[in-house]
């Protein structure tokens, strides 16, 4: 037996909020005070939260291409 898991389902909320200002997986695991390990532990145990990662990561990606096209067209 290992010791207790620290995950917490709020920290879905936790992940929707930082991924979709456009940090990343590595910035959320610093944020929950865990190591990028546990957190792919996590996505493997509980199903919601790596469905919360995979929305996280579409928003990431849709946060900086939205920057990259305004700066593309002068806007930022």
């Amino acid at each position: 037996m290992g010791r207790p898991t620290k995950y917490n389902p709020e920290y879905c909320n936790v992940v929707t909020k930082l991924m979709k200002k456009g940090h990343s997986k590595l910035f959320v695991a610093g944020k929950l005070g865990v190591s990028r390990d546990t957190l792919y532990e996590w996505c493997r145990r509980y199903p919601e939260f790596s469905d919360t990662i995979k929305v996280g990561e579409m928003m990431n990606y849709a946060y900086w291409e939205d920057i990259g096209m305004k700066a593309m067209m002068g806007k930022y």
